[in-house]
């Protein structure tokens, strides 16, 4: 999971790609980041990453 995700980062770093990284995982911020920032990909490593942000994904739905 770790591996998976440095590679990522440093994969996307040494392409010049942006990234936006946070302090904290808090899925609707990611949301709102993901809007606010216009980010268009976004690397998730594990279900406890995925399965909070497929939650709040669903819980915003219609709005």
């Amino acid at each position: 999971m770790h591996g998976a995700a440095i590679y990522s980062l440093l994969t996307a770093v040494l392409m010049g790609a942006p990234r936006v990284l946070t302090r904290s995982f808090d899925p609707m911020d990611v949301l709102r980041l993901v809007e606010a920032e216009k980010i268009t990909g976004i690397t998730v490593v594990g279900d406890a990453i995925a399965r909070p942000i497929a939650d709040a994904i669903a819980a915003s739905e219609g709005r």
